[in-house]
């Protein structure tokens, strides 16, 4: 089932961090919107260490579990090791928000 959809996202970032053996991963910033954000908090208060998927343009980016209540406005996708699906996705998120 879709959780959340690109009405739902206000824009999206990344950052670069460290990663295992000397190679940069990278974390994906989405900013939701407060409907977004109440339907990941309904969704995670009852459903700890499910998996979730984030597709985009229908290539699955990252598969993070759900380790506790997602509560703000700002969800973060940690250790995406493709620099290019992350720039790729935050770029087609940011243009469909434009429109």
């Amino acid at each position: 089932r879709v959780l959340l959809n690109d009405s739902f996202i206000e824009n999206a970032s990344f950052s670069e961090q460290p990663g295992p053996e000397g190679k940069p991963v990278y974390d994906v910033q989405l900013d939701v919107t407060d409907e977004g954000r109440q339907r990941l908090w309904q969704f995670s208060r009852r459903q700890k260490g499910t998996q979730l998927l984030l597709v985009v343009d229908g290539i699955a980016i990252a598969a993070p579990r759900v380790r506790g209540e997602i509560t703000q406005p700002q969800v973060t996708i940690k250790q995406i090791p493709d620099r290019g699906l992350v720039e790729d996705a935050v770029e087609l998120i940011n243009s469909l928000r434009k429109n």
